[in-house]
């Protein structure tokens, strides 16, 4: 798997080169000082500045290891995510593919119209008349009338029986279901 070099986030690299600069200013100081005055209380102050300093950038290096690697986890779940989806969407593809012929051909046997055939397929992946009738550039009207051709050519009451038709065997017998 490829790795991504990540750059610093803005947010650790402005305070990192802050602490780092103050550090160089107060290291020069503390020669300065240590050539003026020896060990004086100043010398001693800047001193622990400066291991504050020292403490800050090692946290915010810490912080910034943590972040990237929770991000290089994240970019490995991601990827992991992306091939199952493919592999999910190749595994199913087959069965739908496989379940559209079945569709159609029933959709033959009901000697269903090209039009009438789409139609149905939209009923049942759930549209409305009025949202099939905009796709089809159409009255809704003229989609109720089709949608009625299409229940009586099939022999049966409506949309609700028009969908069980196909998922009916796709679910466990319901025997099953209550045990």
């Amino acid at each position: 798997m490829k790795k991504h070099n990540q750059p610093l986030p803005k947010e650790y690299l402005i305070p990192t080169v802050a602490l780092i600069l103050m550090g160089i200013f107060i290291i020069a100081d503390l020669s300065y000082d240590y050539a003026q005055d020896g060990y004086g209380p100043h010398f001693f102050g800047e001193l622990i500045i400066l291991a504050l300093c020292f403490i800050g950038v090692v946290f915010l290096v810490r912080a910034l290891l943590i972040k990237k690697r929770e991000i290089e986890s994240l970019q490995t779940k991601l990827q992991t995510d992306r091939q199952d989806l493919i592999h999910w969407k190749n595994e199913s593809k087959k069965y739908i593919d496989g379940l559209s012929q079945v569709i159609d051909q029933q959709f033959n046997s009901w000697l269903l119209s090209p039009g009438e055939k789409d139609i149905a397929m939209l009923l049942l992946k759930g549209l409305t008349t009025r949202e099939i009738a905009s796709i089809r550039n159409t009255k809704e009207k003229t989609i109720r009338q089709q949608a009625t051709s299409i229940y009586k050519k099939a022999n049966i009451s409506g949309r609700q029986e028009l969908a069980a038709f196909f998922l009916e065997d796709l679910l466990s017998p319901t025997n099953d279901l209550l045990v």
